[in-house]
């Protein structure tokens, strides 16, 4: 009977194995840095502490989200429109 009872269990796995959706995810981290106004001026002040969260804002802001939207044809990639795309992905940039 165990035997019989490992195959089952191994017939079902690979069943519900081959029917779930295949999902991928990433993560990728970035550094910004804040511009040197002048090529000289090697000690300039440091960055404000509103600096990282402006530039997030930057980041998910509608047009560089719609350009990513555009240059990967995500609309016609997800099969979903351009607002729902753009939602999509202000929810996933962290």
């Amino acid at each position: 009977m165990a035997p019989v009872g490992l195959l089952a269990g191994f017939l079902i796995a690979s069943v519900v194995t081959y029917l779930i959706p295949t999902e991928y995810e990433s993560f990728s981290t970035i550094e910004i840095k804040p511009r040197i106004k002048k090529a000289t001026d090697q000690h300039s002040a440091p960055a404000s502490p509103n600096f990282s969260g402006t530039e997030l804002k930057k980041i998910k802001s509608r047009n560089t989200l719609m350009k990513v939207v555009d240059t990967l044809d995500l609309d016609n990639k997800w099969g979903m429109n351009r607002e729902d795309v753009l939602l999509a992905l202000r929810e996933i940039v962290k």
